[in-house]
């Protein structure tokens, strides 16, 4: 097992690859952040408000729009039948509603 050194630790701030791991990893979480926030105000759910007045007196209607695509993550755990272990599944997509 390697020491712990306080000249290389130092040192690897003036190295040119630490700085190059680094931006991939920035970038990398970056593009998630972008793919959950593109998803996040595509499928949000919006709401119409429309407000009137008549001769009875001031009326508020609220609808909310109707969604076609809905996003989901679910997971859970089974277990199969005559097996002794566990499985677990994470499943993701998206929900079609008409």
């Amino acid at each position: 097992m390697e020491t712990f050194s306080l000249k290389k630790f130092f040192g690897s701030f003036f190295q040119w690859l630490p700085w190059v791991k680094t931006a991939r990893y920035a970038i990398g979480i970056a593009l998630i952040f972008g793919v959950i926030l593109f998803v996040y105000l595509k499928f949000k759910p919006q709401t119409q408000n429309t407000t009137f007045t008549g001769t009875v007196g001031k009326v508020n209607i609220v609808q909310s729009a109707k969604r076609f695509f809905i996003p989901f993550i679910e997971g859970g755990v089974e277990q199969r039948q005559g097996a002794d272990a566990f499985n677990s599944y994470l499943r993701a997509g998206l929900r079609f509603e008409f």
